[in-house]
């Protein structure tokens, strides 16, 4: 006998010879059933009865008294002869040919473990019921660990506690005396202890249970004995740990799972109470027995996950608020139902995709933790890149994983990152690619002083562009407006360069596409793209003359890049952005006079400047902030309508104490340029253009927005036009034709069309904040 399927059942005549029906067509002479009847009072006993009558490998089996699910499986444990148990709910089943994936998976000469688990779904019939809106195993790549970080992950919440989704060597069981225990949530600690004693655990990745999503079981409903079955369960753990382990990480991840324990009873009160009236005293309960639990509440590692917000609310509201239960526990719903389905994200983590020569990167933000540089967060690494068979497929399950570690509180690349926010962010898997970074190679023809080998390493890539590209598209990943930003290296280096930016705009033709070229070489199809309105550039100076344009970017070539600027400017000016990034090179006054000239001698005004500044560096100090307000003064005193600083310099600046603020106001004054940098009036109010990522950098670090009144934010995206941002009203751009409010552009990357469209609406140049901001 190989495998014993238990069925625990109570008062299920209405649906009991369904399931098993599905079971013994399986069974042939390695399997039998045991069905366990938990005094049911509907007929239960006597339909098993008959069943077993015409099929002899199921037996039935009866509690004495009604005892719950636990005690009636330990029965089932007790008269099992099979070498594997497997545990079957009564309004369940097993896909067709569970048990012979099952027989194969666990052959001996193949593979040696004490447990399998495997994957499940709903049933057909039952997947259209919106109360149950995901399925399947949450933890398959739990089971690659080592198992001390199994355990880890288990006591941290971090795993399915079903024991239904396990089969288990029935020796196991018995040797190390393993049962359930009576009452809910059994099966928590049950595992925990199979986990515990097993030697090794496998997963099958195979769907071989089919659950049924009842809105009145057990798991879908909520009681004080429900509350009283998680902590029991946690308490069994915590004593074993306690008598047994001294592995210091795993008490630690134990103080964790409390934490998604208490988080849990509280979302179950939430979301499966039917009223406040019934949600107030399981509120009260599930707070008496953490004050009662074995672990000191002042122990609890919160931090900032969505579990440790709300413990923390919880435990304040609780503990603070001199009122009435009643209102303590309406306070606590306010918050469930402003922070429900909250997470921590980005839109580089949900949306974007940057590709390097041995990587696939989610972002390109850099900050620092501890005087530490951080970012460009890698999701896909080279070893990935060469096992994988379905790229974008990986590149998705990563940011999948990296977002769920980021909410999980698990150590991430983007721990301390300041373009995170706590909001609702949806699926990661229905979310389109709105930006993808071509930086695939890092063949270039400059040498940069702050370059890195990340884009000067001379490398091409470890995988299929051309394909990847392709699969993008024909699986419809990328956004119809999707943002696609070519770089490297030198893009035009790469010998695909013009198919792939030929085959993006035919195939995307509302895309926006970005060069990032240092216009070494002239190319043909940039030229005729931006003829067509169909591409920007992007070229980084960093310099006024030959002698410091040779130390920054590295070649002799200052002149040879400012004729091309001037071929593709006469193609759409307007589409050109020249750049210049502050470095220890070219911090000089002399410097930023000769760039200007150099820009005047060129007749390059029309196109647009963007300043910033060494990426390398984190914090700006004054004097370098008064050259940035010097060579932004010279540009706009040459006739330079579109000039702005990149996020780099705004992240950066950071929020000065009111003596650096004093100290380079006098500094600017003495420089002569305090008139070119705006003073924030308490008495008019603004509006933002843009409700995105840079406005919040502005809102949340600048002076200025901490003293000026925010009335309202523009944006054309549909989907905040009527929503709010940052606590104001999202209107449409044409709301501006409506007021007479001044307005700031709180874009980068976008500055350049927002003033476009600025212009497009009949607005005066009067209207736009053109002084700088800081």
């Amino acid at each position: 006998m190989k495998i014993s399927l238990i069925v625990p059942t109570y008062n299920s005549a209405e649906y009991i010879q369904a399931c098993l029906a599905s079971l013994v067509t399986q069974l042939e002479d390695f399997a039998e059933i045991i069905v366990i009847d938990d005094c049911s009072t509907d007929g239960t006993f006597a339909l098993l009865s008959a069943f077993a009558e015409r099929n002899q490998a199921v037996h039935v089996l009866q509690t004495e008294t009604n005892s719950g699910p636990g005690v009636a499986r330990n029965l089932g444990i007790e008269h099992a002869k099979g070498e594997w148990i497997l545990f079957v709910d009564s309004d369940d089943a097993l896909t067709d040919l569970a048990l012979k994936q099952l027989i194969q998976f666990v052959d001996p000469e193949t593979v040696n473990c004490d447990v399998v688990a495997f994957d499940w779904r709903y049933k057909k019939d039952n997947v259209n019921n919106e109360t149950f809106h995901f399925e399947g195993r949450f933890d398959k790549p739990e089971f690659t660990n080592e198992k001390a970080l199994l355990l880890e992950k288990y006591v941290k919440f971090r795993m399915d506690h079903s024991a239904i989704y396990l089969m288990i060597k029935r020796q196991l069981l018995i040797e190390h005396q393993v049962s359930f225990a009576g009452g809910f949530h059994e099966d928590i600690d049950f595992t925990f202890l199979v986990y515990w004693h097993a030697r090794e655990v496998k997963l099958l990745d195979e769907v071989i249970y089919l659950k049924t999503p009842r809105p009145g079981s057990i798991v879908n409903s909520v009681s004080t004995s429900h509350i009283k079955g998680f902590y029991r369960s946690y308490a069994v753990i915590h004593t074993l740990l306690k008598s047994v382990s001294k592995n210091q990480s795993l008490h630690t991840a134990f103080l964790t799972g409390v934490i998604g324990l208490v988080a849990t009873c509280i979302r179950k009160i939430f979301l499966k109470a039917p009223s406040k009236e019934l949600r107030e005293p399981l509120y009260e309960y599930t707070f008496k027995q953490l004050n009662d639990f074995s672990v000191p509440i002042d122990s609890l590692p919160l931090d900032k996950t969505y579990y440790s917000l709300l413990v923390k609310h919880f435990l304040n509201t609780m503990m603070t608020h001199e009122t009435a239960a009643q209102r303590r526990s309406e306070v606590i719903d306010e918050f469930l139902e402003e922070n429900e389905g909250k997470k921590w994200s980005c839109i580089d983590l949900h949306h974007s995709a940057f590709l390097a020569p041995k990587e696939i990167r989610t972002c390109c933000k850099r900050f620092f933790v501890d005087n530490e540089m951080r970012g460009d967060v890698t999701i896909v690494n080279s070893e990935q890149l060469e096992q994988s068979e379905n790229l974008v497929k990986t590149i998705m399950d990563a940011k999948k994983k990296l977002f769920a570690d980021i909410n999980m509180g698990e150590p991430t690349g983007c721990d301390g990152c300041p373009y995170l926010e706590f909001k609702q962010w949806g699926a990661i898997e229905s979310s389109k690619i709105t930006k993808v970074s071509y930086e695939h190679h890092s063949v270039c023809n400059l040498k940069c002083s702050y370059c890195s080998d990340t884009y000067y390493g001379g490398e091409k890539p470890a995988y299929d562009v051309l394909a990847l590209q392709k699969s993008l598209l024909d699986e419809q990943r990328l956004s119809e407006k999707a943002l696609c930003i070519w770089g490297g290296g030198e893009p035009t280096s790469d010998k695909h360069f013009s198919k792939l930016l030929l085959q993006t705009t035919e195939r995307l033709p509302l895309s926006s596409n970005r060069v990032i070229t240092n216009a070494v070489v002239f190319n043909k199809a940039i030229y005729e793209l931006l003829l067509a309105k169909k591409v920007s550039i992007f070229t980084s100076i960093d310099a006024g003359t030959e002698e410091t344009f040779v130390k920054i970017r590295g070649k002799n070539s200052l002149h040879k890049v400012m004729e091309n600027l001037v071929k593709y400017s006469s193609a759409n000016a307007e589409a050109v952005t020249v750049k210049y990034i502050f470095t220890d090179g070219n911090k000089f006054q002399a410097e930023i006079r000769a760039f200007a000239e150099l820009i005047d001698r060129y007749q390059l005004k029309a196109c647009n400047f963007q300043i910033s500044f060494d990426f390398k560096e984190e914090r700006i100090s004054s004097d370098d902030l008064v050259l940035i307000v010097r060579l932004y003064k010279s540009l706009k005193q040459l006739g330079a309508h579109v000039v702005y600083l990149d996020d780099l310099i705004l992240m950066r600046i950071g929020e000065l104490s009111a003596d650096e603020e004093a100290l380079l106001a006098d500094k600017l004054e003495l420089a002569g340029l305090n008139d070119i940098v705006a003073l924030a009036d308490s008495k008019v109010p603004i509006a933002l253009w843009g409700a995105g990522e840079t406005a919040r950098l502005l809102l949340e670090h600048s002076n200025y927005f901490k003293r000026v009144e925010l009335a309202y934010f523009v944006d054309p995206d549909p989907n905040k036009i009527g929503t709010t941002f940052m606590g104001k009203p999202v209107y449409a751009p044409d709301m501006l034709t409506k007021t007479q409010t001044p307005v700031f552009i709180a874009a980068v990357q976008y500055y350049a069309p927002i003033y476009r469209e600025f212009k497009q609406l009949g607005l005066p140049d009067s209207r736009l904040i053109n002084k700088l901001i800081i």
